[in-house]
């Protein structure tokens, strides 16, 4: 038992100082490895007790469980049916051990995480009220054994809004969650409304609308109230916001130029932070507020530069690629996910703060583009085109288990998703 305690201890400390050591590595050496174990999955072992298999609905419960684990982005499962997470080979990390107890009026599922040798870690409990296992609740689950183990929020059940365009009707801002459910409309007006971006907790939310008026940037409280921020003729969109809410920053057009602005949402006021006579657009400020990524032609072709905050200094991190586009920082700052176009086609790439140890995440022949984080940066949402129609995909940090997030029925043909953003928040 001492043994055992020892090991949970030893296991959760190196879990806990992972990212700082990373972090260490990354300022001194300036290289990051894309299987350091913030972003590579865990290989789980599934191990069903008896009185699981004996239960007549554990095949369809276990397809449950095991595509809730998958979806998680923190584990790969071995020897499973599950086709986005299978691996198979003599290598695991982790063994998940489910039992059925009947003490009490309620049975319980207990899911136990165990070392590969089976000794417990802890476990987590789901009710079976009426002798039912419901998909929310092995959510819930799953988010409180990743959480332990990665330190970070479980983000299933977590909210994805993105431009909807339905046949007939103009672009909408839509929600839909991680499982493709509950679909619902954020924006309610009659004009294009395109580019959302959630805050920090997922409380507002900005787009922006174009009309016969000209391109105006919206505040959105989630609670009925709209509020121009930006009216005016010309390219104006947002934006990103900074940690603390306070204030977001944007492209706007004045006089001609498309320049990014930072505006104070208490004061409304503008703050200036390029000027050149290029156009200078898609601004994605850091997880720390002082590096601000953007996209500009300023060079000739349209590329990736970086400014640092403080000081204003400029340097353009992509040089390769017909043009590159869409940059948004992971959670962390350490990554940034960007639009490379190769050879006519778009693909998701991701490189370092430095621009950097390039990597590409799609491939095929397929278009992909406009990409956002996961809340834990585990995970990658892009739009995608198959066929005629642009369509939310997702797909974790290693390239694999590429998945269309909507389905045929709450999207059909004709309908068009783009412009992704992640929030935590559950509604």
């Amino acid at each position: 038992m001492v043994f055992q305690k020892f090991k949970l201890g030893a296991l959760f400390c190196m879990i806990l100082l992972l990212p700082w050591i990373v972090r260490g590595q990354i300022r001194s050496t300036e290289v990051i490895e894309f299987d350091d174990p913030r972003f590579s999955r865990f290989v789980l072992s599934v191990k069903p007790f008896a009185s699981f298999e004996d239960h007549p609905r554990s095949k369809g419960w276990l397809k449950v469980i095991e595509k809730n684990l998958c979806w998680s982005g923190v584990f790969k499962l071995h020897e499973s049916q599950n086709k986005y997470c299978h691996v198979s080979g003599n290598h695991l990390d982790l063994q998940l051990q489910m039992e059925i107890k009947k003490a009490g009026e309620v049975p319980t599922l207990l899911l136990t995480m165990a070392d590969t040798e089976g000794n417990a870690y802890f476990n987590q409990q789901v009710p079976l009220t009426q002798n039912r296992l419901k998909e929310s609740e092995v959510m819930t689950a799953v988010n409180q054994i990743t959480e332990k183990i990665t330190t970070r929020p479980g983000i299933l059940g977590s909210t994805i809004a993105f431009t909807f365009k339905q046949p007939g009707y103009e672009k909408v801002i839509a929600r839909i969650n991680t499982h493709g459910q509950d679909l619902q409309a954020i924006s309610h007006n009659q004009f294009i409304s395109i580019s959302p971006k959630w805050n920090a907790v997922g409380s507002r939310i900005v787009y922006t609308v174009v009309s016969s008026k000209g391109t105006s940037v919206i505040y959105d409280d989630l609670q009925g109230k709209t509020t121009p921020l930006i009216r005016h003729k010309g390219g104006n969109t947002g934006g990103t916001w900074s940690r603390d809410g306070d204030f977001i920053i944007v492209s706007f057009t004045r006089k001609g130029n498309t320049d990014l602005y930072q505006i104070d949402l208490k004061t409304r006021k503008l703050k200036r932070l390029t000027s050149h006579h290029k156009i200078d657009g898609s601004p994605s400020l850091s997880p720390d507020g002082k590096d601000l990524l953007f996209v500009s032609d300023r060079g000739g072709s349209v590329q990736i530069y970086k400014m640092y905050l403080p000081t204003r200094e400029i340097v353009r991190l992509t040089y390769t690629g017909s043009r590159n586009t869409d940059p948004i920082w992971s959670p962390d700052g350490s990554l940034v996910a960007f639009t490379k176009q190769i050879g006519g086609r778009d693909q998701i790439y991701v490189m370092d703060m430095f621009g950097e140890n390039v990597r590409a995440i799609t491939r095929g022949p397929y278009a992909s583009e406009q990409p956002a984080w996961s809340p834990d940066g585990r995970q990658i949402i892009f739009s995608q085109k198959r066929g005629r129609d642009f369509k939310l995909h997702l797909v974790f940090l290693d390239g694999e288990g590429l998945r269309r997030l909507t389905n045929g029925e709450s999207s059909p043909a004709g309908f068009e998703e783009k412009s992704p953003s992640w929030s935590l928040r559950r509604f």
